[in-house]
């Protein structure tokens, strides 16, 4: 992910604690398949980012998981 413009707040499924790690407007994340996480737009301004998958042929691009129960939202 790029962040185009600004701030992408990113939340980990495996983080008991629900901390909250920012990326700035110019900065870029990478996250490997399998790693359950939720993005948010948590700032003043609507957040563009640019977004790219490699998915394999006839794979699913999103596979959806339950809520890991560690975050309030």
């Amino acid at each position: 992910m790029i962040v185009k413009s600004g701030t992408a707040t990113i939340y980990d499924g495996d983080d008991p604690t629900c901390t909250a790690h920012v990326s700035l407007a110019g900065s870029s994340l990478f996250e490997p398949a399998g790693h359950v996480h939720i993005v948010r737009n948590e700032g003043d301004v609507p957040l563009v980012n640019v977004v790219m998958q490699l998915v394999p042929t006839g794979a699913p691009r999103l596979v959806s998981e339950p809520s890991p129960g560690n975050c309030p939202f």
